[in-house]
């Protein structure tokens, strides 16, 4: 019999000063689980709702002992995911360590110089088990694809392997790995990857070893794992993390059928695209419990969307909007400042606020992150990045100068922010850093102390 051995999983803290919400990641809680089901004692530790002082979580790591640890890490984490390792490493906690993610996934090698022992490329369940047992049963790591590492001084990659896995196949996640009292909602994703290819956002599908496009979960997993999570850990509001809610409207009338069928008593919140919120999707959401849906809205400028390849029109933005608001649901919106484009189509972004009126308005600097079209080709569109290597500055919630655009000057973008608070709290708006629950409208930019929760 294979020993067990002592696990720990860490999301280091972001480098955002902002907190932007407290769901528990799921990522780290499928690898948790496949590992725990393999007979081994997992602790996840998610510097997000605890241990947020680098020290007390080393002196947690420390009386805990593990074998192993395994980092979970984008590229807002990445220095703060160093320094942790840098201080396992002083204070000689015998470990093997690994890293994945989104960064570790593009900077691999980076990665290993940077002094983690493995990096495990595109996801993870599979590999890290794999990487496991290849370390400290069978002793061959050179069978174990998608990982990097360092083998007598040189760098090695083994095979990279696309894979094509049914993740109907995994697990539900073990929620009993995290401190589930610290977490304000329930999360739960129905899928992996995406069909669209917006220019700023990272789609992990198209540079990663997985199968391009979407995948979604079968009805009945999703809805076992409701059944599981609201029956064992309490019926609190859940966060369907997936950009698109399950796709297609096909899947949500299956979605809703079941729940009915099972007399399940829920509160959602879905994120949807504004072409796909019609007066059916909005009365099966609505019959089910959905109390809010997201939508990334980015820009009011039709050029500027065109440009961005959102494959959305401001007709259909406008319509879902209007849509949801007539069947009483809450609407968030998603809004890019800085998306390649002249003063004057950023400036429209104003404009379609003030026409649409949704009740919560998010307001993020463009980041051109790493594996997207906009860091890869960022000379071509006019962004520019200072330093490459602050990877701090690659997160949402403030406004960093390392990353300016040639489109639009730093003064310029400060003064487009001042100009939008200034014409949403004149019909009414209030800011995220003095805002109720009970606020109908609210907003948050780079220039509030304080992000918009999730609800």
């Amino acid at each position: 019999m294979k020993k067990s051995l002592k696990i720990a999983l860490i999301i280091a803290k972001s480098a955002n000063p902002k907190q932007m919400y407290k769901e528990y990641p799921l990522g780290i809680g499928y690898i948790g689980t496949v590992l725990k089901n393999a007979n081994h004692i997992v602790r996840i530790f998610d510097q997000s709702i605890e241990f947020q002082d680098n020290t007390k979580l080393l002196k947690e790591l420390l009386n805990f002992s593990p074998d192993v640890i395994g980092f979970s890490i984008m590229t807002s984490n990445y220095t703060n995911s160093i320094k942790i390792l840098e201080m396992i490493k002083y204070n000689n906690l015998q470990s093997i360590n690994f890293a994945g993610g989104v960064h570790p996934t593009l900077f691999a090698k980076e990665c290993v110089e940077q002094g983690f022992d493995y990096v495990i490329k595109g996801e993870g369940e599979i590999a890290s088990k794999q990487l496991v047992d290849a370390i400290f049963y069978t002793e061959d790591i050179t069978k174990v694809s998608n990982i990097v590492y360092k083998s007598n001084n040189k760098i090695i990659e083994n095979k990279t392997e696309k894979l094509n896995v049914d993740i109907n196949s995994f697990p539900i996640v073990d929620r009993t790995l995290y401190s589930n009292e610290k977490y304000t909602k329930h999360s739960i994703c129905t899928s992996r990857g995406c069909p669209f290819s917006c220019k700023f956002c990272f789609n992990f599908s198209n540079i990663s070893t997985i199968k391009r496009g979407n995948r979604t979960r079968c009805i009945e997993n999703v809805v076992s794992e409701i059944e599981y999570i609201t029956s064992e850990f309490g019926n609190k509001e859940i966060f369907f993390t997936d950009d698109v809610f399950f796709n297609k409207i096909s899947k949500v009338r299956e979605f809703v059928e079941l729940i009915n069928k099972k007399r399940l008593s829920i509160n959602f919140i879905a994120q949807l695209r504004a072409d796909m919120i019609t007066d059916e999707m909005c009365l099966l959401l609505k019959s089910i419990g959905c109390i809010k849906i997201e939508v990334g809205v980015e820009t009011g400028s039709e050029i500027i969307l065109k440009s961005a390849c959102k494959g959305l029109s401001i007709e259909a933005i406008k319509r879902g909007i209007a849509t949801a608001k007539k069947h009483n649901l809450r609407v968030k919106t998603n809004w890019i400042y800085g998306l390649p484009g002249s003063l004057s189509e950023q400036y429209k972004c104003i404009d379609l606020m003030l026409e649409t009126k949704p009740n919560e308005i998010s307001i993020h600097q463009l980041v051109p992150f790493p594996g997207t079209e906009y860091y890869e080709k960022r000379e071509q569109y006019g962004i520019i990045i200072k330093d490459i290597t602050n990877f701090d500055s690659f997160c949402y919630g403030t406004l960093d100068d390392n990353i300016t655009y040639e489109y639009m000057s730093f003064d310029e973008y400060r003064q487009l922010l001042v100009d939008t608070i200034k014409a949403l709290e004149k019909i009414g708006y209030k800011s995220s850093d003095n805002c109720t629950s009970d606020d109908m409208y609210i907003y948050s930019s780079p220039l509030e102390k304080r992000n918009l929760e999730i609800v």
